[in-house]
């Protein structure tokens, strides 16, 4: 079998089981053009070290988030950025940095590379840069922890210590090193008094730092930057009030991190309509309780500039502006039917397939296309069978409960 059928095969297969695949997204590309130019002009701000916006969409299951997320994913790794994509879950709510990171940390991968992302990019990696010297010279003026700002010193020096060297890429993904281990390289190299590691926050504090360090270190390892996807958040309904709190200020504190000059981070939010739902129950308990919190014998400021000043507020503000994903048009069904009609002929061989009617604003794109396949299924397979539809009057019984008489209805009644 040549290969560009294997492939087209797989691409089947995981669209006839409901599961996008990057075979799927080399093959189909994506409708959502609008979304993609606007991912691309973001991508362009990081690039050149600029302010940029995150982006986010909105739309209903199995209108095509998946396919988009991995879409988007790919281009920005062949665009030369490291990618994760985080989902919220119990086991990661979006309120807690450190779950978060480790998350990040775990998914994280660049292109043409396989296993943890930021490793495989060391061997080839060099301190004698540009962009390295700029990570030195961000930590010191941008008030990072000296903790850091030591790592940094010795990744650069220690370049014989391979373990070492790999333990401090661990310990900016999360797995901290020790204090003593520091000081006792630090001593080594006779700069003992040159960094104060006393009063270092706790870990948890220091996740969103360590976030901020990794997206630049991955700049001085020959990446733009990174890029963060965030889906399904509206799993923040089965949070707490506590836990969504939260949340809301973790999404505006990355969104406020991603405008900082050279951030070298981007996030990007995908959720289903259900958000709207959790974001309105949480609307009223964030005002009150921005309102509770100023003094009784304060001057109250207008209500729009204390909602301002507070992080909740502007993380929630923020999942308000996640842009909806329009429904194909039948223009652009047709079009990913003739893609998909193309890749279904390059995987089996074909010729000739049946040009299939589209539905105009399908329940979901997924089941659309499953359609055309077991079509063009039963055509490859059984290219002499006509179908024989008939419509007819549906006849549901139902049974009573409390009289134990059965009840007969029609689609009609």
């Amino acid at each position: 079998m040549r290969p560009e059928a294997l492939e087209a095969r797989r691409a089947i297969e995981a669209l006839r089981s409901g599961v996008p695949s990057r075979a799927v997204v080399e093959q189909l590309g994506t409708t959502h053009t609008a979304v993609e130019d606007a991912f691309r002009t973001a991508l362009e701000q990081v690039k050149a070290g600029e302010s940029a916006e995150p982006v986010g969409c909105v739309a209903p299951f199995g209108q095509g988030k998946t396919h988009l997320i991995i879409h988007l994913r790919a281009l920005a790794e062949r665009e030369g950025f490291a990618t994760s994509h985080v989902v919220v879950s119990p086991e990661t709510p979006l309120g807690n940095p450190v779950a978060v990171l480790s998350e990040i940390c775990r998914n994280a991968s660049v292109e043409g590379r396989v296993g943890d992302a930021l490793s495989e990019l060391h061997p080839s990696a060099r301190t004698n840069t540009r962009e390295w010297a700029e990570l030195r010279l961000w930590a010191r003026e941008a008030g990072i922890t000296q903790r850091f700002q030591a790592l940094m010193y010795l990744f650069e020096e220690l370049t014989a210590d391979v373990d070492f060297l790999v333990r401090i890429l661990e310990d900016i993904q999360g797995k901290p090193i020790s204090q003593a281990d520091i000081r006792r390289q630090l001593k080594a190299l006779g700069q003992s008094s040159a960094y104060d590691l006393r009063g270092t926050p706790r870990k948890a504090a220091l996740a969103p730092q360590r976030i901020r360090v990794l997206a630049r270190w991955f700049r001085a390892f020959g990446r733009h930057g990174l890029i963060v996807f965030f889906d399904e958040l509206e799993r923040l309904g089965s949070f707490s009030a506590k836990q969504r709190m939260a949340a809301y200020e973790q999404v505006a504190w990355w969104c406020e991190t991603a405008r900082e000059e050279g951030a070298a981070l981007l996030p990007v939010w995908f959720s289903t309509h259900d958000l709207d739902i959790v974001r309105d129950r949480d609307l009223t308990a964030i005002r009150t309780a921005i309102w509770d919190d100023v003094p009784p014998d304060a001057a109250r400021s207008s209500m729009r500039q204390l909602l301002s000043q507070s992080p909740r507020w502007r993380g929630w503000e923020a999942l308000s502006r996640l842009q909806p994903l329009d429904p194909l048009t039948r223009e652009e069904l047709r079009a990913l039917q003739a893609r998909m009609a193309e890749l279904y002929e390059r995987a089996y061989g074909m010729d000739g397939l049946a040009d299939l009617q589209v539905q105009y604003q399908p329940d979901t794109v997924r089941q659309e296309i499953r359609r055309w396949i077991a079509y063009w299924d039963m055509q490859r397979l059984y290219s002499d069978y006509v179908p024989d539809i008939r419509v007819g009057e549906v006849e549901t019984i139902i049974e009573d409960e409390w009289n134990d008489e059965f009840v007969t209805t029609t689609d009609e009644d």
